[in-house]
């Protein structure tokens, strides 16, 4: 789980830059802003990382170098995995694996 304060860290950037408009030098914020900071509401998300399916059905237009990107890998290792002799010709609905 973690908190989201991306909002709270904008609050106080611009709240400091409002406040310090005149003195761009001073970096060191005041008791008034670290207290207006405090009451930013947080919420708690839980990040699940996504599974990669084990093969992928080939469709019209596909590439291996397309398949490759969408899946976060190199179409040479594609190739290599489904031991392709020729890694231009790829044919729709053609099982393509992936890991």
């Amino acid at each position: 789980m973690r908190e989201i304060t991306l909002l709270g860290l904008l609050a106080v950037a611009v709240y400091l830059y409002m406040k310090n408009k005149n003195n761009p030098n001073q970096l060191i914020p005041s008791k008034e802003a670290v207290a207006k900071t405090t009451k930013v509401q947080t919420r708690q998300i839980s990040i699940q990382p996504v599974k990669t399916p084990s093969y992928y059905i080939v469709k019209k237009g596909d590439t291996l170098s397309k398949i490759a990107r969408r899946f976060g890998t190199d179409w040479r290792t594609l190739a290599r995995i489904n031991k392709l002799k020729n890694p231009h010709l790829i044919r729709i609905g053609q099982k393509i694996r992936l890991r």
